[in-house]
């Protein structure tokens, strides 16, 4: 899976704002705070959830449960936005 590539973005207060490109597919701006935006920035790349999830696990040192709720939890908003390609 893969995040669209429609946005620009920036850090901006220790909070990443991303602003689509295109209003066809997307109206709007997305803010996401350090462990959302490390999630997007996977998603820049074709990456299964379970690989985000490692990569969460090793990055923050938490566990497989909670890796998955916060992984499943962005990817599900983002896929509620249209803004995955499976």
């Amino acid at each position: 899976m893969k995040l669209l590539n429609i946005f620009e973005s920036e850090e901006i207060n220790n909070e990443k704002v991303m602003v689509s490109l295109d209003s066809k597919k997307f109206n709007g701006l997305i803010r996401a705070n350090e462990t959302a935006s490390y999630i997007i920035d996977c998603l820049k790349n074709d990456i299964s959830e379970k690989e985000i999830i490692n990569n969460m696990i090793d990055k923050y040192g938490i566990t497989e449960e909670r890796a998955s709720q916060g992984v499943s939890s962005i990817i599900n908003q983002l896929k509620e936005l249209g803004l995955i390609i499976e």
